[in-house]
């Protein structure tokens, strides 16, 4: 019975609670009649604040209310972030079950974009934005880059507080190595965003937090991830028939780049610097040994393309590839073909004692450089594990011959040689437990024959023969361990040497026949032991070194022991860097070290090094001890665009010999080595202030250099001490603060004094002024005046003036630019230029280009 009482009695509730429920439901839909999901609806009473409720359309635009009691009239509220809200009094009873809503228009608030600065710093990295450095004249990365505050060109080689760049990079990756000069003259600057100068760059992530790096490495950063560019060029003008012309395809990706080239011209453009190597410090292990040369002509102080005769032609490919385990391959290989015909007239005269002796000379010489070189590298780098193995060969073959009036006479020369150079060099870093390993491997093999043949007018004639060969091996292993701020880097090694000269003087005056030979092996053995510690901290970073080296050389004069040293020696470096803020740096070092004589001063029978030089030198191992220390102190301030840096460095060489020269009265000389100590000093100071005014678009550098150099050598038979003071100070302003017009300006002033016992005996002074201006008349159009004033001022006052004019069209719609050129408008025949040696002056001119008139088509990928 009760269970039936408690039926009934919920039933009732039920009936009650679904009698006093009300609903409300309807769709919402656009302008369009499209339905919005999503939509929120809520609704209140009239009069009431608070939401009684909430929903949200479903996908086909529905929504349904639910009220806990009946009400006539509420306020419905719908809105959607799209659209405009919408509000609405309905009277439940009778109301509109479709809500249109309209699209939302927003006023949004104005956005400023602003553009990065035009330099700044974020972390380590200095960012110069290229876009703010830009101008109509700039077509290769290097015109931007030789803008820029902080930066300085030394010939094709990038300084950074006046130091070479440690890496050059193209989006983070190193295809080039020491060969960045083939990007640097050929990569578009339009295709780059910004150039960073990475201070402090540890390439080797596993050296990153234990071994500190003090060096600056350079970094391209492009527009795009995936970029094609590159360089194609073609023009000719006359006379004579002239051509230049230049493709060179790049591609850049995340993971892979390429760049290709083929160049050639007969306009003096010296492409084959493009193929150096300008990273590269310690020459030591390929440095190439010339015992015959041309006289040649003296390259003067001014643009190749004024005085070189050349018909050149060199291809090269280069590539790089990242694979995602980090493993890189890299490679390239370059063919070069270089003809060069020069002809000058120089006056020298040479400092005997009390007097004077004169030769005047007029030379003409024709040189023709064949070489091929190439590397292939295996490279990882990563936080546990760095290796690198790089194979390289190069082959080079000269030839040239050189007719030379010399007071009167008549000498005829010509000049075979050949290089060639395999070598490989590996390094591995990596963990072993918790110690980390190194260990390096460089080996190379070198031959080098060499041939002169001089014919005097007397039918006097002289045919020198060389043979050179250099195998070489140096490896070692060792430790690297952190222990609170101090890394240890105890190092072991060996090098092993062994270089050989066979030389052949045949000399014929008249029917007497005089034969001199060498036949010299220099062995080397050298055990090391090297103690390296480094001291790191927020400001400060010591380095101190100490080298034990157990040397032992021997040196074999046809096959027989002549000579030998045995000798454990110690050399001390140490190099300190202190951060005094953020923006002023001070380094300190100093280094002592010692060398002995090399193969090409140690033989004693003569070499004819061309008509007027021959050597000879006792057959002895003689020693230099070297003390190099500097100072230098560097500010930046990349937000105000300021940077400064200066240094103070001075080399002391306590030599075991004294240098000695016999000249006789037609300027003929010998050259020899004399077991009398002497010393050789040199110092110099150089300062450097870049500045860029932002609100005038201008930058500007000043550069200062002072130098002093001496040297105790004998001439004859009387001793005497060689000074010579140099002093430069140079002024680049460059100025684009009008789209139409362009404006670059640079000064140079030289002057230089010799002196001997105290007298002087010769100053020189150089007055340079480059005057660039190229105005915009309309879009597309650029015209470019280019002049270049020098006063040389020497016995006595001459001048030269260069005057170039250049007219560009571009056309968008092709890509093309076309160009117009006339160069050396005024016709200048002659550049005279100055030479300082130990102990002569030499008034050298050089013959120029005559006018050209040049047409260009640029192709732009």
């Amino acid at each position: 019975m009760i269970s039936k009482y408690l039926l009934f009695f919920m039933a009732f509730s039920l009936a009650i609670s679904s009698y006093s429920q009300q609903i409300i439901s309807g769709k919402i839909k656009d302008s369009a009649s499209n339905p919005i999901s999503n939509a929120n609806v809520s609704f209140k009473t009239v009069d009431g604040t608070s939401i009684l409720g909430y929903t949200i359309t479903d996908n086909t635009g529905d929504f349904e209310l639910k009220m806990a009691s009946e009400i006539d009239s509420i306020i419905l509220n719908i809105s959607h972030i799209s659209f405009q809200p919408l509000v609405e009094n309905i009277n439940t009873k009778n109301y509109k079950t479709v809500f249109y809503l309209k699209k939302q228009i927003d006023a949004l608030e104005e956005i400023v974009v602003k553009s990065p600065p035009p330099i700044y710093k974020k972390r380590d990295t200095i960012n110069y934005n290229v876009s703010a450095f830009s101008d109509n004249n700039d077509k290769a990365i290097r015109d931007i880059i030789e803008k820029l505050p902080g930066i300085e060109m030394d010939g094709d080689k990038i300084l950074y507080n006046n130091r070479p760049i440690q890496k050059f990079y193209i989006n983070g990756l190193d295809m080039l190595e020491g060969k960045y000069s083939l990007a640097n003259e050929n990569l578009p600057a339009e295709a780059v965003k910004s150039v960073q100068v990475v201070e402090n760059d540890q390439p080797i992530k596993i050296l990153d937090s234990l071994v500190f790096s003090d060096r600056a490495s350079l970094n391209l950063k492009l527009k795009n991830d995936i970029t094609v560019t590159g360089t194609t060029r073609a023009g000719i003008g006359g006379s004579p028939l002239s051509w230049d012309v230049n493709t060179t395809p790049m591609l850049f990706r995340k993971n892979i780049q390429g760049l290709g080239s083929y160049q050639a011209n007969n306009i003096g453009k010296g492409i084959e610097k493009q193929l150096e190597d300008l990273t590269v410090e310690d020459y030591e292990t390929n440095e190439r040994k010339e015992f015959v040369k041309l006289v040649g002509v003296m390259p003067p102080p001014i643009e190749s393309k004024r005085w070189i005769f050349n018909n050149i032609n060199f291809l090269s490919t280069n590539f790089i590839k990242k694979f995602d385990n980090d493993l890189e391959i890299k490679g390239g290989v370059s063919y070069l073909n270089n003809n060069t015909d020069q002809s000058s007239y120089s006056e020298k005269r040479i400092f005997t004692g009390e007097n004077e002796i004169r030769l005047n000379e007029e030379i003409n010489t024709f040189q023709n450089q064949n070489n091929i070189k190439g590397n292939f590298t295996l490279h990882t780098n990563k936080k546990r594990l760095y290796f690198e193995n790089k194979l390289s060969f190069e082959h080079e073959a000269n030839q040239g011959k050189e007719s030379v009036v010399a007071n009167n006479s008549d000498i005829f020369q010509k000049k075979v040689d050949k290089y060639s150079i395999i070598k490989n060099d590996l390094d591995l870093k990596t963990f072993v437990g918790k110690k980390l390993i190194q260990f390096n491997s460089s080996s190379h093999i070198i031959t080098s024959p060499q041939a002169l043949n001089v014919s005097y007018s007397d039918t006097t004639s002289a045919i020198q023969n060389i043979e050179l060969n250099d195998w070489r091996t140096k490896n070692s292993a060792s430790f690297i361990e952190r222990v609170s701020n101090f890394t240890i880097i105890p190092e072991v090694g060996f090098l092993l040497e062994k270089k050989t000269l066979n030389s052949h003087l045949q000399e014929q005056n008249g029917n007497e026949m005089d034969d001199n030979g060498n036949e010299i092996s220099k062995i080397s053995a050298i055990p090391y032991l090297s103690l390296g510690t480094q001291f790191n901290s927020k400001n400060l970073n010591i380095e101190l070194n100490l080298p034990f080296r157990m040397t032992s050389i021997k040196l074999l004069d046809d096959n027989e022991l002549n000579n030998k040293i045995d000798k454990l020696l110690i050399f001390p470096h140490v190099k300190l860097k202190y951060d005094l803020n953020s923006k002023w740096s001070v380094r300190i070092g100093s280094g002592f070290s010692q060398i002995f004589s090399e193969i090409d001063q140690l033989y004693s029978s003569p070499i004819l090094v061309n008509y007027r030089n021959i050597q000879r030198f006792p057959s002895n191992l003689r020693g230099t001890k070297i003390l190099d220390s500097y100072l230098s102190s560097s500010f930046k301030n990349p937000l105000k665009g300021t940077f400064i840096d200066f240094s103070l460095s001075n080399l002391e060489r306590f030599r075991d010999f004294t240098p000695s020269y016999t000249i006789n009265e037609n300027g003929f000389y010998r050259f020899n080595l004399i077991d009398v100590p002497s010393q050789q000093s040199s110092f110099k100071f150089n300062s450097n202030l870049g500045k860029f005014l932002r609100k005038s678009k201008t930058v500007l550098k000043l550069k200062n250099s002072v130098s002093f150099d001496s040297s105790r050598e004998k001439l004859d038979s009387q001793e005497n001490n060689i000074e010579n003071y140099t002093y430069s100070v140079g002024l680049q302003v460059n100025n684009t603060l009008l789209e139409w017009l362009v404006v670059d300006f640079e000064n140079r002033f030289l002057y230089s004094k010799k002196y001997i016992d105290g007298d002087e005996r010769t100053s020189y002074s150089l007055q340079e002024y480059n005057f660039d201006l190229s105005i915009m008349p309309y879009e597309g159009h650029l015209v470019s005046f280019n002049q270049n004033y020098t006063i040389n001022q020497f016995q006595n006052s001459t001048s030269s003036y260069f005057a170039d004019l250049e007219y560009q069209i571009q056309v968008p719609e092709w890509d093309i630019e076309l160009e117009l050129g006339l160069q050396n408008i005024f016709n200048e025949k002659e550049y005279i230029s100055l030479f300082n040696t130990d102990f002569s002056v030499v008034e050298n001119i050089t013959h120029l280009r005559p006018r050209l008139i040049f047409i260009g088509l640029d192709l732009k990928f």
